[in-house]
């Protein structure tokens, strides 16, 4: 990408400052590990903090040995068609205990004296470089202040500037919403140590008498230490633990964060772990280093990575306006098509900053958290928000993002193993819908809707297939993929019951948070028997182990057994209204556009309905897709970007752009993040919905599903000219397209093994060639080719 795109389009920006309680406006850097949110203040600075394993809580038993005893009663009930009762046993004697909460870490907070009367104010964040700046005029005088947290350094390091000598006066603080206190750690440097809570109540349990516990020895501890580095002036510790600046040139801060967490299965009162020595030995390293080597070393880390991907959709004037204002513009309905590739890279951008091989997966707000009682705990809700967190990881060509999550299934599997055992008797491994820190699997507190859905294990194991489609990486498949797989599909194949007809089906069963009206009382209830959502899910897991274990060559056995159950069980069923079913039975549904599309699963993320080969199954997944958007469904946040990939995968680029377009207007913020709602005092957070609005733009331009690579599947007339290079499709090609009235003018697929590629267009392929020399192809059907490649060559695609 030029020097001149990178400078003027992929930049978020302010000519404004902005409150220091505004923080879903902050702009968010991270290093996967260490986050930090940048207020980007004038006389006030403040840089909220997080370190991804700082969670409340501690290593207990969730499980619950009552469930398997009263799990006979409730199939029964449930083949007696007595709902209500079923699920009353299910609440009752088959749930178990809320999640833990992923906490903040604190506050680095600047004051500086003197700069009441300011000009020119601008507060950036460049995603090509993962730096923010803030610039503005005083009294004469240019200040600057740039800040990024390195992953090759783990250090949040800050520049403070000024074109003038001596203009730097004021204080540095450290804080934390949780139990602590700063004191001074030696020359020029404050440290805060703090513990966190031994146990927080969801934010949604709002009658508790006391949601937020400390119980001395029990939960984690965390160190914050500061380094400030400064030329000219003197700096002193002061009476409230702060240090005072006085008339430097220039200062520079260091800023590490540590816990004493050593794992999912240690108790942090036993832990050896000390964040002292981690932060000293962190620190001591990273102030030998100037700050603009640190930078130079960040760079060359992070750029390799976010630089793979290039998207242009077409520029407005627009372009030039700060990013709040671009945003005012698109909600009062002016075109701004660069916004959305702006968006398309910043989803990639929090991806790289907030997932990074060797850290904590992403959770609901990934890094990024200022709460005590986050949204929803901030945790890892796996009934869709976990796993739309990595939609756009291979995609947008950043499979090593992906690995944190992988470290967090195999993790979970012990757990998990656990539970599957414990509630159901079963082999394997399972989860249900939330999953925290220390790895619980068992079900949570609460309703049925959401808390009793075993179908964990088998959602998430899809990403350990699509990271090995995407990679062909054949190591991952048999170390890590594989043994996953089939101990999910183990699971499965236990909890799977013959219904009385000869089909395998699910009981007691959920389609997750959703209601259907029972037939005898017309009430609302969520357990039945065969939810399409379970049996798509399981569809998809045998499909893989079958395909892994021939690819292998392994487990011939174990392969029929799958096979053998793929053949009784009968996941699709069409409705009244000609659509997909949610449930084993045409119920009538209790919110007819509820947010959640689990049914829908099928289509996207997996590739069980295929738009050019299944017309009818098609047609059924678009008329209930359509039904959910026309009934008030996918308002915005993550169940808006959802849909926007369901219409991408059923070719419909207008629908789908008309989603991307309602999820910015109706649930973005002006620093881009998604806010799933508004709240007394601000905003709901989540991020789910950023990275499943990039995954759904990329469905738009490129689709890889179903063994063929389909350039513009679901172009709107909205990006009528545009291209893209680097992103992958699944075989490990890395494809490239421009385009003009929406049309494709080219295409290149480079190769990263020997084999087939075949390509699909709505505008036919008339040649293709490798350098200069012509390479046959075969017309398999219309608008399909397919050619053979050879590894690290390319192939470019004349139309």
């Amino acid at each position: 990408m030029s020097d001149t795109r990178a400078q003027t389009d992929l930049k978020l920006w302010y000519d404004r400052p902005i409150p220091t309680d505004h923080w879903h406006r902050a702009f968010p850097i991270g290093n996967g590990r260490l986050g930090g949110m940048v207020f980007g203040g004038v006389g006030q600075e403040r840089i909220q903090l997080n370190e991804d394993t700082l969670w409340s809580g501690f290593p207990r038993e969730t499980n619950n040995p009552e469930a398997i005893k009263h799990l006979q009663e409730a199939r029964e009930l449930v083949f007696a068609g007595k709902y209500l009762e079923a699920e009353k046993v299910v609440e009752t004697h088959m749930l178990g205990p809320w999640n833990e909460s992923y906490q903040p870490l604190g506050d680095l907070n600047l004051t500086l004296e003197g700069v009441e009367d300011f000009t020119n104010y601008h507060h950036e964040l460049d995603l090509t470089t993962a730096t923010t700046l803030t610039y503005f005029e005083s009294a004469g005088r240019i200040f600057t202040r740039q800040s990024f947290v390195s992953a090759v350094d783990q250090v949040l390091a800050v520049k403070l500037d000024c074109d003038k000598p001596g203009q730097f006066t004021g204080k540095i603080a450290l804080s934390s919403p949780l139990h602590g206190q700063a004191s001074a750690g030696g020359p020029n440097t404050l440290v805060f140590k703090g513990v966190a809570p031994s146990h927080v109540e969801p934010n949604y349990v709002f009658d508790h008498p006391n949601p937020v516990v400390y119980t001395e020895n029990e939960s984690l501890s965390f160190e914050i230490r500061l380094q400030v580095l400064n030329e000219g002036g003197e700096i002193t510790f002061n009476e409230n633990n702060e240090l005072e600046i006085k008339g430097a040139d220039r200062v520079t801060l260091l800023l590490s964060g540590a816990t004493n967490f050593e794992g999912f299965d240690k108790q942090p009162a036993q832990s050896q772990k000390d964040p002292a020595a981690d932060n000293e030995k962190t620190l001591s390293a990273a102030r030998s280093i100037s700050f603009e080597e640190l930078h130079t070393r960040h760079l060359a880390d992070f750029q390799p990575l976010f630089n793979r991907v290039e998207v242009s959709l077409g520029t407005t004037p627009h372009t030039a306006l700060p990013t709040d204002q671009r945003l005012e513009k698109v909600q009062a309905g002016e075109a701004d098509p660069q916004l959305y590739a702006l968006y398309y890279q910043y989803s990639r951008y929090l991806l790289i900053c907030g997932s990074r091989p060797g850290t904590q997966a992403a959770g609901l707000q990934s890094i990024w958290n200022e709460e005590v009682r986050p949204p929803w705990s901030g945790n890892y809700t796996i009934n869709i928000n976990t796993q739309m967190n990595y939609w756009p990881a291979e995609s947008g060509n950043l499979s090593e993002t992906h690995l944190p999550l992988v470290d967090l299934l195999e993790e979970m599997r012990v757990n998990g193993t656990k539970t599957a055992q414990v509630h159901y008797g079963a082999r394997g491994w399972t989860a249900h819908h939330n999953v925290d820190l220390w790895r619980q699997t068992a079900p949570a507190g609460g309703s049925a809707m959401w808390a009793f859905w075993p179908m964990g294990g088998a959602w998430l194991s899809q990403h350990l297939w699509e990271h090995y489609a995407f990679t062909l990486d054949r190591a991952f498949l048999t170390e890590r993929a594989y043994p996953l797989l089939k101990e999910a599909a183990l699971f499965c194949l236990d909890w799977l019951i013959d219904d009385g007809q000869g089909n395998l089906v699910t009981n007691p069963a959920t389609s997750p948070e959703n209601r259907f009206l029972t037939p005898a009382e017309n009430e609302p209830c969520a357990v039945s028997q065969g939810s399409t959502a379970d049996l798509v899910m399981i569809t998809d897991l045998f499909n893989h182990v079958v395909e892994a274990s021939r690819i292998l060559e392994i487990d011939a056995d174990f392969r029929g057994e799958v096979e053998a159950a793929l053949a009784r069980m009968n996941p699709f069923k069409v409705g009244k209204f000609g659509q997909l079913q949610e449930w084993f039975q045409d119920f009538d549904e209790w919110e007819p556009g509820h947010r959640h599309t689990s049914h829908l699963f099928s289509l996207y993320p997996a590739a069980l309905v295929n738009r050019h080969t299944q017309p009818e199954l098609t047609a059924a997944a678009r008329n209930s897709i359509q039904r959910r958007f026309d009934e008030g469904g996918a308002t915005g946040g993550w169940s808006c970007a959802w849909a926007a990939s369901l219409f991408a995968r059923l070719g419909n680029g207008e629908q789908a752009y008309r989603l991307l377009e309602r999820l910015l207007v109706r649930t973005t913020s002006s620093n881009l993040f998604n806010v799933h709602g508004r709240r007394e005092g601000g905003y709901l957070f989540q991020i789910d919905g950023n990275f499943g609005g990039g995954a759904a733009l990329a469905e738009m331009l490129l689709q890889s599903q179903n063994g063929e690579i389909e350039f513009l599947p679901a172009i709107p007339a909205a990006w009528s000219e545009g291209s893209f290079s680097g992103m992958k499709a699944r075989g490990n090609f890395e494809v490239s397209a421009t385009w003009a009235g929406n049309a494709l003018t080219g295409g290149q697929v480079r190769a990263a093994f020997d084999g087939p590629c075949r390509v699909r267009s709505t505008t036919p392929i008339k040649g293709v060639t490798s350098g200069e020399a012509p390479v046959s192809f075969e017309q398999v059907s219309d608008g399909v080719i397919e050619f053979q490649t050879k590894a690290a060559q390319t192939y470019r695609l004349a139309v």
